[in-house]
């Protein structure tokens, strides 16, 4: 919830005074300064006009106040949707569910599980404990339970390698923040790939940054440009908004080919 400053309150209640103390004043020369009646009349008018007229400017002022706290407020339950529904692409729960379809009859028991990963991961990608970052061990205990069901998807064509620093683990990220780098680099590198393909996730100081980089050995960047997916461009977002121009997120060629996502983000004080 949005509060008024400290020294708003203070402000209002010296222009209530002020206004009272001039009431007083103008009362006092009518009743003290021998004036016809009809100038008595033409002041107290007057004066009405103009205290109406400040008033109606306060109410107006009031008003945009109002309207901008709720505008506020309906963008920050908006910011809590979109939270929401960063979580998950669309495309991925629609895959998975389709699997799962195929399994049903097939293979009951694979699809129970895929089932239970799913219901976990939905359940821990939409649980708010009002934390804004985790430690990054607890946001890869998240990503085990995505590619857990990635796993079943692509049976043996995914591999997945992590490189994790163990002066890393209780680094404080933001959540979520290595899954759609993953899913970039499965949807843009093993999805393309009609054999086994590997993707490598690596976690490491540097200074005052912590390095994340996601690397598969895809076919690489296509001619027009990556396509990042809703996941990735909404992570940028998050990351901008959070860290500023403190951050860094490139997706480009990896080295020896493929796509690597490289995420540089700046560590607490």
């Amino acid at each position: 919830m949005l509060h008024a400053s400290p020294t708003s309150r203070p402000t209002a209640r010296l222009r209530l005074l002020t206004q009272i103390a001039a009431w007083l004043v103008v009362a006092l020369a009518l009743v003290t300064v021998p004036l016809p009646p009809w100038a008595r009349l033409l002041t107290v008018l007057l004066y009405g006009i103009a205290l109406g007229f400040q008033l109606a400017q306060r109410g107006r002022h009031d008003t945009v106040n109002a309207l901008s706290l709720a505008r506020r407020e309906g963008q920050l339950a908006q910011a809590r949707l979109d939270t929401l529904a960063m979580q998950l692409d669309p495309h991925f729960l629609f895959n998975t569910l389709n699997t799962i379809s195929a399994l049903i009859h097939r293979d009951p028991a694979s699809a129970d599980r895929m089932i239970t990963l799913l219901s976990d991961l939905l359940r821990r990608s939409l649980a708010d404990d009002g934390r804004e970052v985790v430690p990054l061990s607890e946001d890869l205990s998240l990503l085990d339970l995505y590619l857990a069901i990635e796993r079943m998807r692509f049976l043996d064509r995914l591999d997945v390698r992590l490189d994790i620093e163990p002066d890393c683990r209780q680094v404080p990220v933001p959540r979520f923040l290595v899954q759609p780098l993953v899913e970039n680099a499965i949807v843009n590198g093993i999805a393309r790939r009609s054999t086994a393909g590997r993707v490598a996730i690596h976690a490491r100081r540097l200074g005052r940054l912590l390095r994340v980089e996601v690397v598969d050995d895809g076919p690489g960047p296509p001619a027009g440009g990556i396509a990042e997916r809703a996941g990735l461009a909404k992570l940028r977002a998050r990351l901008a908004h959070q860290y500023g121009d403190d951050v860094r997120l490139i997706v480009d060629e990896a080295e020896h080919g493929g796509t690597r996502a490289r995420l540089d983000l700046p560590l607490a004080s």
